[in-house]
């Protein structure tokens, strides 16, 4: 009988273990998460702000070539 308490109390130990193992790993994985949201809208943003200065180039272009 002590034995079985010994092999559960170990059992217990190594759960407890990968519990505050996996909470450390859930946690790194939100901030990383967190992260990559902020540096996929700020991506966006460029994005967004190269396209409408390409825009405007090719507009300024267009009326340029149209004027000759």
């Amino acid at each position: 009988m002590d034995e079985l308490f010994q092999r559960i109390e170990k059992r217990i130990r190594s759960l407890v273990i990968e519990y505050q193992t996996l909470v450390e790993l859930n946690s790194e994985l939100k901030q990383n998460k967190f992260r990559l949201t902020r540096e996929k809208e700020q991506l966006a943003a460029k994005h967004h702000s190269v396209v409408h200065q390409v825009e405007k180039m090719i507009s300024h272009l267009k009326s340029i070539e149209g004027s000759s």
